[in-house]
């Protein structure tokens, strides 16, 4: 799906089926939506080719959309919902064109999503995933040029799932800068710049939770995609809402019964920060301990394998991942201005064939180090020129044996 200016926005829905990709079209001429009560297939006409059609196309109702040549869609809507033995399908369809031609299919139950472009973006293509079971459309996503909400590109950030949200700050001044997520009686998880930027704050009552979420994105900072606007809503009425800005929008909407239970995303790499790795597995699920102004400590815990690992940045609670508790560690305390220019370690196949990280060394520009018992595995180093340094850590954490299984480092110049 990477093309030079191409974005894809979404998929909506399931995330479990077999990807389709239409990929990237001068001209989108004809569209069929074939439905029952779900969305059971698509047809897509461009480029003077035949139809590319996913799902169940044959004998089927169908909604129409003939684009004259310079009309494109703008516009995509929907809703899906759990259908078929617990699978995630799409119930309902919607598309527009700048034209103000439209096609929706009956409307149904389910969680809704829509995506509205800003004028000068068009969509040049449709991907998503197919249920095999029920041969339906199970996710859509569309595609537009200048990219899943916001940008493609990026360092991935992710705080996991929470029992309980208790409180979200949303960090502004032009653009979204950084998020700060409270939960499970946890030290706040941020992302982005969070210290001395004004912020807009929800806070949730027990058993009071996030069912709608909406904002906009744009191209800022020598074409680096940005969300601009964020908009959060509760089950209680509660909401918060930088304020409006220019561009592409989108927005969530879950059907009662239905919760976030974490957040997400990416973080933009080119405001003079370089991610470097991760290293190790490429499977587990991402962890980001965002950016800091000065680490303070680092413990680093293990037996035979890099079990988990302790930051303290900031001034605040340690950012924790993996097994942290009642294992013996390595300990490096960085004075003020002090810094870790340099890492190393060793990964391998461990437990059922997961790769772990096996051995890790940290070293700072003072030239203090910790290094972890040596273990067998392939190797990996970084070390940072003169004048660079490493302002955080993010990864992968292997959730069956609990453990890291891969490490990076964002580093920026001093």
């Amino acid at each position: 799906m990477a093309s030079e200016g191409v974005m894809p926005q979404g998929p909506w829905g399931s995330n479990r089926g077999s990807a389709w990709d239409m990929g990237i079209a001068n001209h989108i001429s004809n569209i069929k939506i074939h439905y029952i009560d779900v969305i059971d297939g698509i047809s897509i006409t461009f480029d003077n080719a035949a139809p590319f059609r996913q799902g169940q196309t044959s004998n089927l109702q169908f909604k129409e959309l003939n684009l004259a040549e310079g009309e494109y869609v703008n516009k995509i809507s929907g809703r899906f919902q759990y259908k078929f033995n617990e699978n995630v399908i799409l119930t309902q369809l919607s598309l527009e064109t700048d034209k103000g031609q439209s096609i929706a299919t009956p409307d149904q139950a389910g969680n809704t999503f829509s995506l509205t472009l800003e004028p000068g973006h068009k969509v040049v293509g449709f991907f998503g995933l197919l249920n095999t079971n029920s041969v339906a459309i199970s996710a859509i996503g569309g595609v537009m040029p200048q990219g899943p909400w916001g940008s493609n590109r990026g360092s991935a950030w992710d705080m996991g799932i929470a029992n309980h949200i208790s409180n979200i700050k949303i960090h502004y001044i032009d653009v979204i800068d950084g998020i700060s997520i409270t939960f499970d009686n946890a030290a706040p998880f941020r992302q982005g710049q969070t210290s001395n930027l004004q912020f807009k704050e929800l806070n949730l009552a027990e058993g009071e939770y996030v069912n709608k979420i909406s904002g906009r994105f744009q191209y800022k900072f020598n074409e680096n995609v940005i969300l601009t606007q964020l908009s959060l809503e509760t089950d209680k009425g509660q909401s918060i809402a930088t304020p409006d800005q220019a561009g592409n929008t989108f927005s969530l909407t879950l059907e009662p019964g239905h919760k976030v239970v974490g957040f997400f995303g990416l973080l933009n790499t080119n405001s003079g920060v370089m991610p470097q790795g991760p290293w190790g597995s490429n499977r587990g699920s991402a962890w980001d301990m965002g950016i800091a102004n000065h680490i303070s400590n680092i413990k680093i815990h293990y037996i035979d394998v890099i079990d988990g690992i302790s930051i303290t940045f900031d001034n605040a609670a340690p950012f924790r991942q993996g097994q942290t508790s009642n294992l013996q560690f390595k300990e490096l305390n960085l004075a003020e201005g002090e810094y870790v220019n340099k890492i190393s370690g060793r990964f391998q196949y461990k437990f059922n064939e997961n790769v772990i990280l096996t051995q890790l060394s940290l070293e700072t520009d003072k030239g203090q180090s910790i290094a972890t018992p040596d273990q067998a595995g392939n190797t990996f180093s970084l070390t940072l020129e003169p004048g660079h340094k490493v302002v955080g850590f993010f990864g992968l954490l292997n959730t069956n044996s609990v453990a890291i299984s891969a490490i990076g480092v964002n580093v920026v110049a001093n």
